[in-house]
């Protein structure tokens, strides 16, 4: 019987490629998350901004491996066109809100700005909202602020996993300037060993109950050290509704209405927590509040439409039902015939 001889080359090829695709000093392979890239208009008139976007994300790759364990891999571009007089939290939340995610996990948009001779604090230059994407800023004629980009894009893919800010010096320090530190703090490196595998597009549903209590547990840890921000208070206030803890729920609701009163997801979460808890009057008082703060009022006038109704109270579910309309957010069908209904036998 023949038999052929190993190539004594071939299991140390192996094995090195095996240990390029893991962690350093983990033995978990690294997460590939499948990337779409946006290019809004001021960084898509640049020729070959593909390419561009691209050599920016290949410069972070090995600092991702290293830190964080994952890598990205870009599957689609898209351009997208946007008003200019929004900030760069609005602008990432309108990209995400109106740029479809087809196969991606998540969206990189870059946008440009003209180059300045002052450095601001990088904390401007990139926004993230935790699992769904991230808006970078780049700048026209300024390599010196472009170098930081790797560091910056290190930086939003903490957030993406739901790290917080932290005052400890470190990758996750509020203030992002001087000494850059890229060392990951013990809280967040809990944090991103609870939400690594996460499932983007299923978000906390996809973890376990306990690790999800674990998680909750971490932010108001965060928040005890002096971490009060909005998206801090608005991912725990989502765990606590994802377990079905909504008494939990309500107070970090609350404290990011009083940070920002315009906080339409904040108002729709609190006044979703009482209905829940089937207090049907407190959540109609809630939603009435946030139509004298909110800008986009279709959401809270639907809700209301459906309160009233389930309450008996026909006239006001059919008055808020044509507000939710006029504000583009009709109510439907099947609501809106049953009020066509009353309407002819009862004459609202």
């Amino acid at each position: 019987m023949n038999s052929r001889r190993l190539n004594p080359v071939i299991p140390f090829l192996l094995i090195f490629i095996f240990m390029a695709s893991v962690v350093s000093g983990s033995s978990r392979p690294l997460r590939t998350i499948w990337v779409k890239v946006v290019a809004d208009q001021h960084f898509g008139r640049q020729n070959s901004w593909e390419k561009k976007a691209n050599q920016q994300l290949d410069k972070v790759s090995e600092l991702l491996a290293e830190h964080l364990g994952v890598r990205l891999e870009i599957i689609s571009y898209e351009k997208w066109y946007h008003e200019n007089e929004k900030d760069m939290k609005r602008l990432a939340a309108q990209m995400i809100e109106e740029v479809e995610l087809d196969q991606a996990d998540i969206l990189i948009g870059f946008t440009l700005r003209s180059g300045s001779k002052k450095m601001k604090s990088l904390r401007n230059d990139g926004v993230t909202l935790a699992y769904q994407g991230m808006l970078l800023k780049m700048y026209q004629g300024a390599p010196d602020h472009n170098a930081f980009l790797p560091i910056i894009i290190l930086h939003e893919m903490v957030h993406m996993f739901g790290g917080v800010h932290i005052e400890s010096g470190s990758l996750m320090s509020t203030q992002m300037e001087g000494d850059i530190k890229l060392k990951l703090d013990p809280l967040n490196r809990r944090i991103l060993d609870l939400t690594r595998e996460i499932d983007f597009k299923k978000g906390y549903s996809s973890l376990r109950a306990d690790d999800i209590v674990r998680l909750a547990h971490l932010y108001e840890r965060a928040i005890s050290t002096g971490n009060n921000e909005i998206p801090t208070y608005l991912e725990l206030g989502s765990m606590y509704m994802t377990l079905g803890q909504f008494e939990q729920a309500i107070e970090p609701f609350q404290q990011v209405i009083e940070i920002n009163q315009s906080m339409e997801y904040a108002w729709l979460s609190w006044g979703d927590c009482y209905y829940k808890l089937d207090d049907s009057e407190t959540a109609i008082d809630i939603f009435n509040k946030a139509l004298n703060s909110v800008e986009e009022k279709g959401q809270f006038y639907h809700r209301l439409s459906v309160l009233h109704y389930n309450r008996g109270e026909y006239n006001k579910s059919y008055q808020c039902a044509l507000d939710a309309d006029r504000h583009g957010f009709p109510v439907k069908s099947d609501l809106w015939a049953r009020l066509q209904e009353i309407k002819k036998t009862s004459g609202l």
